[in-house]
């Protein structure tokens, strides 16, 4: 779509997804440094880039919300409007709560011309706080061509895993103690607390840091999938990786996720019990599971398709002022 930018300063799948497709030119900017070096170089990349390509509509990632900031403080000098796509930290800081990051997330929402989010209820919020919003759930991603990953153990679950403070993964190590199957962590586990690294039982496989092509013969190869969040109405991306795949799932049974998934998914509140229960009912029920996760497929797919030509409507009316 012409007249319209988008910028990253991290590699996601949903902006991948978002921008493919809008069929909207997405730019990733990176860079090996740390600290205070990482934002001062990208800053001045971003804004060269900017000065260099003069974009009509600026779409950003929020996180970063430094990108952000400098996208909404730009504007008067580009003269472009400010999309941010905001994942659940930047409209409710969960990791970050300082009082001072609170207050930089609710300025934003009200700066930006149109802040998309992933559900309704996010929605709610950003209009609570005088901004202006957009729902456009995740898009379902095309995993990349591969065969399953040979794995051993009876059931196999794989854990997809950041090692962020919102993931319970002390409980999920816990319910699996003893259990009749084996979990598959994906992701830096040096990142993982030493304190419950010491308590790890036996039938957890930590695969490390994977590649996209090795991610998705392992995803391919596991009997259910098991993604978790204490962030209340987030919408996790393993849940559509589920979906693409046709795969039986467990997740956190926020009111986001149960509105979205409802059918396709089993349910937990993130206690130890009720995980160990959850991942004896997705056994049972893993084939009805993948029937769901067919038909889920595709009604997300249509709502998707429909919901993205309204926004590509509105950007357009945009572009003609």
């Amino acid at each position: 779509m012409s007249g319209i930018f988008a910028l990253s300063w991290f590699e996601h799948r949903r902006i991948r997804g978002l921008c493919a497709g809008l069929g909207v030119e997405l730019a990733v900017l990176s860079t090996g440094l740390k600290g205070v070096g990482r934002y001062a170089l990208l800053a001045v990349r971003t804004f060269r880039l900017l000065a260099r390509r003069r974009p009509h509509v600026l779409l950003v990632q929020n996180p970063s919300v430094i990108l952000t900031v400098l996208a909404v403080a730009w504007r008067p000098i580009f003269g472009y409007r400010v999309v941010v796509d905001a994942h659940n930290e930047a409209i409710v800081p969960f990791i970050h709560r300082q009082r001072c990051v609170q207050r930089v997330s609710r300025w934003l929402l009200r700066r930006a011309d149109l802040t998309i989010v992933t559900n309704p209820q996010l929605a709610h919020i950003v209009e609570s706080k005088n901004g202006r919003a957009f729902v456009l759930p995740d898009r379902i991603p095309t995993p990349a061509v591969g065969t399953p990953r040979p794995l051993q153990g009876g059931f196999k679950v794989v854990l997809i895993a950041t090692f962020a403070p919102d993931e319970p993964l002390a409980s999920a190590f816990e319910a699996v103690r003893d259990a009749r199957l084996t979990l598959y962590v994906t992701g830096d586990c040096r990142k993982l607390d030493p304190k419950i690294a010491t308590t790890v039982p036996s039938n957890v496989i930590f695969t490390g840091f994977l590649d996209d092509n090795s991610y998705w013969d392992l995803l391919r190869a596991a009997d259910a999938i098991l993604d978790l969040t204490l962030m209340p109405d987030c919408l996790v991306g393993g849940a559509y990786e589920a979906l693409a795949l046709g795969k039986a799932m467990v997740l956190s049974g926020n009111a986001a996720s149960v509105k979205t998934f409802g059918g396709a998914a089993i349910f937990t509140d993130n206690s130890t019990d009720d995980l160990r229960s959850a991942l004896i009912r997705v056994s049972l029920e893993r084939q009805r599971l993948e029937a769901a996760a067919a038909r889920k497929r595709r009604e997300l797919d249509d709502a998707w398709t429909c919901s993205s030509r309204q926004l590509l409507a509105e950007i357009a009316t945009w572009e003609s002022c």
